[in-house]
C-alpha cells in the first residue's frame, strides 16, 4: 500500500503540503503502458490524519505501508516529514519503533 502523507505541524509544512480535502483521491493512470492506481494524498494536522488513515480501508487491510514523498523537497524537509509521521501518526496506527535491536515481528492471530 502506498500513500503520500504530510503531517502539518508548522507554517513551513503548510507551505508545501496544504490540506487537500476532497480533492485528493485514488486515481487511475498509466505507467510504462500499464494501468496503475495512484493513491490518495493525505495532508493535515495529526489528529485529522489519524482519523482519515484509520478510515482508509486499503491502509487497514495492508500489511505494509510505503510513504511516498516528493524528492524535490530536499533531504532536510523529507527527513522532517518522515520524523513527523513516525512521531505523531504511526504510533496511533499501531506501529512500534524498533529501538531495542532485531525484531521478530508481530504475532499472527
Amino acid at each position: 500500500m502506498s500513500r503520500s502523507i504530510f503531517p502539518v505541524l508548522s507554517k513551513e509544512d503548510l507551505w508545501f503540503a496544504a490540506p487537500m480535502g476532497d480533492q485528493s483521491r485514488d486515481q487511475i493512470g498509466m505507467i510504462d503502458g500499464f494501468v496503475s492506481t495512484f493513491g490518495k494524498t493525505y495532508s493535515g494536522d495529526p489528529d485529522t490524519l489519524i482519523a482519515e488513515l484509520k478510515a482508509d480501508v486499503a491502509i487497514q487491510e495492508a500489511d505494509t505501508l510505503m510513504l511516498t514523498i516528493p524528492s524535490q523537497l530536499g533531504p532536510e524537509v523529507n527527513l522532517r516529514l518522515l520524523e513527523n509521521f513516525a512521531t505523531h501518526i504511526a504510533p496511533a496506527l499501531g506501529w512500534q519503533p524498533n529501538t531495542e535491536g532485531p525484531t521478530t515481528g508481530y504475532p499472527i492471530d
